[in-house]
């Protein structure tokens, strides 16, 4: 309730986190959407009760959208992932750590032009490909967080070093990565 009241009275918020809130549902980042079209950032990590059907609605309303960060947000997919690359553009910080995402949603972040920091720490089925392809696409990226990623390997750490001219920060705990 609190959310929806905020987002219905205050439609110039620029700002919003409400991380570790189990009751925030769906109906909240409806309303957000549908009256906070100048919102810029967003954290709603750890919020158990938010769906991909929140947050297509969400990403619809709030095109100015330039910070995202979910944390372990077990029912956002790669549905999501998908409506905040195609109907929030100017993204330039994303954040979807622990949450049940897969190569086939992450992929949808290489048409975001303006994307500087990926945090993607722990997604379980990461591939290297997808990895590689991000970041050849996203000139602009300068922090990647990758740790927990059992699958990225050598040949994906040396690709990132060929096409990744602009990282400036890598987060590579726990990859299956050697001295190669």
């Amino acid at each position: 309730m609190s959310l929806s009241a905020l987002a219905t009275h205050c439609p110039l918020l620029v700002k919003v986190h409400v991380g570790n809130q189990d009751k925030l549902t769906d109906e909240a980042l409806k309303k957000l959407g549908e009256h906070c079209s100048e919102l810029k950032d967003i954290h709603l990590g750890q919020c158990y009760s938010i769906t991909d059907e929140g947050m297509v609605a969400f990403a619809r309303g709030c095109r100015k959208l330039q910070r995202l960060y979910l944390q372990e947000n077990k029912l956002v997919t790669d549905r999501s992932v998908r409506a905040v690359a195609e109907h929030c553009p100017e993204l330039q910080f994303v954040g979807f750590m622990g949450c049940p995402v897969t190569s086939q949603g992450v992929i949808h972040l290489t048409a975001l032009r303006n994307l500087n920091v990926l945090d993607l720490r722990h997604i379980s089925e990461l591939n290297n490909e997808t990895v590689m392809e991000v970041v050849r696409k996203c000139h602009n990226l300068s922090s990647l967080n990758l740790c927990l990623n059992w699958s990225i390997n050598d040949r994906c750490v040396e690709i990132i070093a060929k096409e990744g001219r602009s990282l400036k920060e890598l987060y590579l705990v726990s990859c299956k990565i050697t001295d190669h």
